[in-house]
């Protein structure tokens, strides 16, 4: 059996579709990432072998500051805590847990693989700000929320991280459970009715 085939999007109750405002416009895109690996790791931040394991298994170093996050062409690191991180990668498949913990080398660190729970809305356009600011308190002005930022907060009443992932400032990432999803997706799409939307799932 191809498992691969039997895969289901979070957002499958959700149809691609435009809903422009009165004048015509589409002031935000929304943009579903599917079946992107997600690991979240957890070890004290002095623990050199987790650290050169992360390094040797996906590329990417590990974050020491709050609230950034490090990249590569094929994954992106996320600081959540003084020693938790969230590694993004292009498909659940190159999620190496066992080998992860292999590598690490001993027993003062947990890799866990959260892709099946996991997805990603790539948020664009010039009324990003205006849409989230409608079930958010956090400060996502470009000036606050700089490129090269992420911030684990709250989301119409949900846990979510958002990611400042380009330097274009009408554009964010929001990754979040698989649970919340379609009470995000619902929220946003009323949020966005005044503005112009379109879906892209």
């Amino acid at each position: 059996m191809n498992l691969a085939s039997n895969k289901q999007s979070p957002m499958i109750s959700f149809e691609d579709h435009r809903k422009p405002d009165r004048n015509g416009a589409i002031g935000i895109t929304i943009v579903e990432e599917r079946f992107q690996g997600f690991l979240n790791l957890r070890f004290d931040s002095s623990n050199t072998n987790c650290l050169a394991a992360v390094k040797q298994i996906y590329g990417v170093d590990v974050p020491s500051e709050a609230n950034i996050f490090s990249t590569t062409d094929n994954a992106v690191v996320y600081w959540l805590g003084p020693d938790e991180w969230l590694v993004k990668l292009k498909s659940e498949d190159e999620v190496q847990t066992s080998e992860f913990l292999e590598v690490a080398g001993d027993n003062h660190c947990a890799a866990t693989d959260l892709s099946s729970g996991t997805t990603l809305l790539r948020l664009s356009g010039p009324s990003v700000e205006n849409v989230l600011r409608q079930g958010i308190t956090f400060d996502i002005h470009p000036r606050a929320f700089k490129f090269g930022s992420c911030a684990q907060t709250v989301f119409a009443h949900a846990n979510v991280l958002l990611v400042r992932s380009s330097e274009n400032t009408d554009e964010l990432e929001m990754i979040m459970r698989r649970s919340f999803a379609d009470h995000i997706m619902l929220f946003l799409l009323n949020a966005a009715a005044d503005y112009g939307y379109e879906l892209r799932c």
